[in-house]
């Protein structure tokens, strides 16, 4: 996974170096997504190439911007997520395809309407490198012809007869030299059926949580993953894992009154909802001490010092 800087760079070398700008459209056959190809005219694909590449410069301008990898996903919002994980998710592989395919077929009004269009994949190409910029696609994205568009055209109105498919810029993902960035999270996970994933890992890392014998899942609210998803791909990779159980439920036990546990026989009691997402926040390692203040905290996010 590239940091922000690397892959800021990467894009704009991309970008200076004579692109070869393309829209692909997904749409469903057979129940399958498949991309094909939109076909623009070179004033179309200039006015677009140049507005969209404009879109993303401006994103990576914020300063504030990082990249993080998915299992280590936290509190923060600007920021691109690496995906890490060891499963993707089965729509990963049409985008996988799409970047190095030669042969894509056109889109055609005689098999497809405009609404038929569930995504749109934008690939952008350079002597040594391709990128391609994903986007969901939803019904404010259509204006279906039942409506009244009207376009300038010198100082006129004109009236446009026809379906329109709106492109903004911006982007839901990443594909850049094998790796994948999620720019937010809540739309990755519906727009990829992401929780197919992320429900295999709930269950193995809860399994895992149940075998220390540190916690009784009195209505197995922990083993049916009653937290949210990302806190539990954290918890998957988590050096509090891989502590001594006796040394986890050392520290529960000392600091009951402030995370709020009900422990009982050398056991963490989860006895609702709340229980477990507690308990997902001191296996995340969320509950810290300052050695300067002494004061407590439960951390949203934070960075490895050393």
């Amino acid at each position: 996974m590239k940091n922000i800087e690397n892959l800021s760079a990467g894009l704009e070398a991309i970008f200076v170096d004579g692109m070869n700008f393309e829209v692909f459209l997904g749409v469903e056959e057979n129940g399958e997504l498949i991309y094909l190809r939109g076909d623009l005219d070179q004033k179309s694909t200039d006015g677009i190439c140049e507005s969209y590449v404009e879109s993303v410069r401006k994103f990576f301008k914020n300063d504030a911007l990082c990249t993080l990898p998915l299992s280590e996903i936290d509190a923060r919002s600007d920021v691109l997520l690496g995906y890490d994980l060891p499963d993707k998710p089965v729509d990963f592989k049409p985008l996988e395809d799409l970047l190095v395919a030669q042969n894509v077929g056109d889109f055609s009004f005689k098999n497809h309407e405009i609404s038929d269009v569930k995504t749109i994949a934008i690939r952008i190409s350079s002597a040594v490198s391709k990128v391609i910029f994903f986007k969901q696609m939803y019904p404010v994205s259509y204006v279906k012809q039942n409506q009244i568009m009207l376009l300038k055209a010198g100082d006129r109105l004109t009236y446009l007869p026809s379906d329109v498919l709106k492109i903004s810029g911006g982007f839901d993902l990443i594909l850049f030299d094998d790796y994948f960035y999620i720019n937010e999270f809540k739309k990755f996970e519906k727009s990829f059926k992401f929780y197919v994933v992320a429900k295999q890992i709930q269950r193995k890392t809860s399994n895992v949580i149940i075998a220390l014998n540190i916690v009784d899942d009195v209505k197995s609210y922990l083993l049916n993953g009653l937290a949210p998803q990302k806190d539990f791909l954290r918890v998957a990779k988590s050096e509090v894992l891989a502590l001594p159980p006796a040394t986890i439920l050392q520290f529960a036990v000392l600091n009951q009154s402030i995370l709020g546990f009900n422990i009982v026989n050398s056991r963490i009691q989860l006895t609702s909802k709340d229980s477990v997402k507690k308990l997902i926040k001191l296996l995340n390692d969320d509950y810290l001490k300052s050695t300067l203040t002494q004061n407590d905290y439960d951390s949203l996010a934070k960075n490895k010092m050393a």
